[in-house]
């Protein structure tokens, strides 16, 4: 859900510079190796659970893209009028998050009946 809030840390960055972009980059580049992690244990766990969590991520990404691009198209921030966004950038996934939700009860009761 990290990945929601990134619209809102380009949106207050305070130039263009590559020094103040390099850490939105690399805190991008850091939740995209967590969700590789994740995607790829969840798969050890279940195929279904992994398959219900991509299918939450590929919703969350493709509800905030909009949001990073337009994040990216505003000036820099100034301080401190520039860090007060307020709700901007919602992404709503909340429909998303319940059927993930529903997919892990529906596999771990199933799995729970099977196990010695």
């Amino acid at each position: 859900m990290e990945w929601t809030e990134f619209p809102y840390r380009i949106a207050r960055r305070l130039s263009n510079d590559p020094e103040a972009v390099a850490p939105i980059v690399e805190a991008m580049h850091q939740a995209q190796e967590r969700i590789c992690f994740h995607e790829n244990w969840l798969r050890t766990v279940s195929e279904d659970i992994e398959k219900a969590y991509s299918s939450l991520v590929d919703a969350v990404k493709a509800k905030s893209a909009p949001h990073i691009q337009a994040a990216w198209r505003r000036h820099p921030a100034k301080i401190p009028e520039g860090m007060m966004l307020g709700n901007i950038f919602a992404v709503d996934v909340g429909a998303e998050v319940d059927e993930f939700a529903e997919q892990i009860s529906r596999d771990l009761s199933l799995w729970r009946r099977w196990a010695p």
